[in-house]
């Protein structure tokens, strides 16, 4: 059993267990990046949702491309079983994955 304490993230520890890695959860890598760079990106996607609001058609334009650039760099660096937990805490279903990337998600599991 891992010594990681899963209790708080039920659904990756179910897909954990569903394909029996319960025994190497610990050496599993869910975030590709160090707090500095996580902490960058964080800012950028804050700036990102300032720019949906905007009045400015070209700039919401800009943003929506950025935000697809973001989602992709960020996404490939995120674990599956983490970016479902994600999902999870945020309410979302693959399809509303799909609405949000329809231009690059395919049925809401990417990288999965």
């Amino acid at each position: 059993m891992s010594k990681f304490d899963f209790s708080k993230y039920l659904v990756a520890q179910e897909l954990i267990e569903s394909v029996g890695l319960t025994n190497e959860a610990e050496r599993i890598t869910f975030l590709q990046m160090d707090r500095e760079e996580a902490a960058v990106e964080l800012a950028t996607l804050s700036l990102l949702i300032e720019g949906t609001i905007s009045n400015d058609i070209s700039m919401r334009r800009a943003v929506n491309e950025e935000s697809d650039k973001a989602y992709n760099r960020i996404g490939s660096r995120i674990h599956a079983f983490a970016k479902s937990e994600a999902r999870s805490a945020c309410g979302l279903s693959d399809e509303d994955v799909v609405r949000l990337y329809k231009n690059i998600e395919l049925g809401g599991s990417r990288y999965m």
